[in-house]
């Protein structure tokens, strides 16, 4: 039997996202992966990455996903550079001219932000990341994951490789536009760019076995967009060409009066306040084989109790445990209620608007209807980027917002906190003081002579 002991955490950063996964099998080899990295608040997710050294004790991230360049998502960046080798990044591909917005609605921030806008590559193989992949927005993925099909001992792994990478390689012309405009002068071993079609998977190292599955989502880019955006610059910035992106972001202030008035017409034009419908997202889960079944036990541990219903509250009261300043509440009975079997995947979601193309986001992800147990509210629980579709197709037990204690946005939204509570669902906030984290102990159990066990 093999079998996983594993650990997802919520960081207390406030007004930001700092996501951590350690997955550790029965050879106590671990895979460490996090998504996004950054707060509105410096110090808040400075605390958050020292505290996250602490507890794991190790110096290498095996995987790092960006969900997309917003400060307040990637401010930890650095500092978590400064601390951690990085085996691979993931990043969404962003056209330098959305980057450059992006620089305009992010101002007065460190110079190491700006060199990270203005090349992200770059700056991430500069700073010793190993690979980078880059995701690009394509149509929804018609070819699901079928775990029956899945390979057991993969062909092109070697024992010493975590991961398999099973993502759709990009038309040579898009391809070539990119080299172009990111200025790599060609692609070698540690920059790949891929769409967001097909997985990835990660393995055990002793039985060789796909034991866990990473799937990604981002909306095509807005051609109609871009070519509005480029030739407003062209006439507001003499001698302007998209290769000259890179230097304008690393000089914002020179620019920021034309590039600002550029920004309001665009958003005027397409109606948009900002760019967050091109998050990735990523949901994860064990890979349930067709002779190896998943089983889990679930924990989930808070600082304290978080909701902000007090018939929410009366509602699950007799479910929980306390103990001193946390909670344990085993996820049985809430599974039972809302699926069908048993369900561990998780969904990061970054600050994608699910109402801008919500039928290819609910068609990419069909494989994990029904699988999820946990979601992170997009956009820190705004309500314009919800989409209450998406709690009664997807039927999730747990909401995550992550939001500052008194931020000026209003996160998260009332209104989105009763769609999830009117679908039986537990909506929680994690903020500067209040963590969320899942541990869970997955065997994978049964006959398999080609893993080696049984």
């Amino acid at each position: 039997m093999l079998r996983a002991e594993t650990r997802f955490t919520f960081h207390n950063v406030g007004q930001g996202l700092f996501y951590s996964g350690e997955i550790e099998f029965n050879d106590d080899k671990r895979f460490l992966f996090i998504y996004d990295c950054g707060s509105e608040s410096k110090n808040a997710i400075e605390k958050a990455i020292n505290d996250f050294s602490k507890e794991t004790k190790k110096k290498e991230i095996d995987m790092l996903v960006i969900s997309h360049f917003h400060n307040d998502h990637i401010s930890g960046l650095n500092y978590l550079l400064n601390k951690y080798n990085i085996k691979i990044a993931i990043i969404p591909y962003f056209h330098p001219l959305l980057r450059l917005l992006i620089a305009i609605l992010n101002q007065n921030q460190e110079s190491w932000y700006y060199e990270f806008l203005a090349n992200p590559v770059s700056y991430l193989l500069s700073r010793e990341v190993e690979r980078v992949i880059m995701i690009v927005g394509d149509s929804p993925d018609e070819n699901n994951p079928n775990e029956e099909n899945l390979p057991r001992r993969p062909d092109n792994l070697s024992d010493n490789d975590l991961v398999n990478i099973v993502l759709k390689e990009i038309d040579d012309k898009t391809k070539k536009e990119i080299v172009s405009n990111e200025n790599l002068g060609g692609l070698n071993n540690k920059i790949k760019i891929y769409s967001h079609k097909g997985y990835i998977t990660l393995k055990d190292y002793i039985t060789l076995l796909e034991v866990w599955l990473f799937k990604f989502f981002n909306y095509e880019s807005n051609k109609q967009l871009l070519d509005s955006l480029e030739k407003c610059l062209n006439e507001n910035i003499s001698n302007f060409s998209p290769n000259k992106v890179s230097e304008i972001i690393r000089n914002i202030e020179k620019y920021k009066g034309k590039i600002k008035k550029c920004y309001e017409y665009i958003k005027k034009q397409f109606l948009l306040k900002d760019f967050n419908n091109t998050s990735l997202v990523m949901m994860h889960t064990p890979i349930n084989h067709d002779t190896l079944k998943v089983k889990g036990v679930f924990y989930l541990i808070c600082p304290f109790p978080i909701f902000f219903s007090s018939n929410l509250v009366d509602y699950f009261c007799e479910e929980f445990l306390y103990l001193h300043r946390e909670f344990y509440y085993r996820c049985k009975d809430i599974i039972n209620r809302t699926c069908k079997y048993i369900c561990s995947a998780q969904a990061l979601t970054g600050d994608i608007d699910l109402n801008y193309d919500y039928g290819s986001f609910k068609k990419h992800f069909s494989y994990f209807q029904e699988k999820l147990l946990i979601c992170q509210i997009p956009h820190h629980g705004s309500y314009k980027n919800w989409n209450k579709d998406f709690v009664e197709d997807f039927k999730i037990p747990i909401h995550v917002a992550s939001a500052g204690k008194f931020n000026k946005y209003g996160h998260p939204s009332k209104k989105v906190f009763e769609d999830i509570i009117k679908n039986y669902s537990i909506p929680i906030i994690v903020d500067e003081n209040k963590w969320f984290t899942l541990k869970a102990e997955i065997t994978w159990s049964g006959r398999d002579d080609r893993a080696g066990f049984r």
